[in-house]
């Protein structure tokens, strides 16, 4: 059996789903309003359900030790330098949060802005991707930890 492709199967479905609206504002033109009803009632009963706190101890059991953002005294934090010494101090797990950029791009800040760990100011949201290349994550990092990472 070959597997679902989306890209072969959108036209398919697109053209049944307009044929589908067509058929039901030809033989009943209210009928469109169970469209919408009909969304709400599949986005509601397909839902996520919120994970059981045994589900989230199953989750963490195997986990030891977590890097914070990486290894945050030791390199900046959410740097690759920081997530590779982590690793290198025996993290099971690395933490880090993700904001999304003015132009819709996804990097990695534990601030929603960049006041605290940066040389810019200002909410990360409001700043393109490009304006966010020439940031400078450690400009106020101070070392307080030794840290040694090896980058091939």
């Amino acid at each position: 059996m070959a597997g679902f492709s989306l890209e072969e199967s959108a036209p398919k479905i697109l053209g049944v789903s307009i044929a589908v609206i067509a058929a039901i504002y030809v033989i009943y033109p209210p009928g469109l309003l169970l469209i919408p009803l009909s969304l709400f009632i599949f986005a509601y009963t397909t839902k996520n359900e919120k994970c059981s706190t045994t589900d989230v101890e199953t989750f963490f059991s195997g986990f030891k030790i977590g890097g914070h953002r990486g290894a945050p005294k030791s390199f900046p934090e959410n740097s690759m330098a920081g997530f590779a010494q982590a690793k290198i101090d025996g993290a099971d797990l690395i933490e880090f949060d993700v904001a999304l950029t003015k132009d819709g791009k996804a990097v990695l800040m534990h601030d929603d802005d960049l006041d605290r760990t940066t040389d810019m100011t200002g909410p990360i949201r409001n700043k393109t991707r490009a304006e966010l290349d020439r940031c400078n994550i450690s400009a106020t990092f101070n070392r307080t930890a030794p840290g040694l990472v090896l980058f091939q």
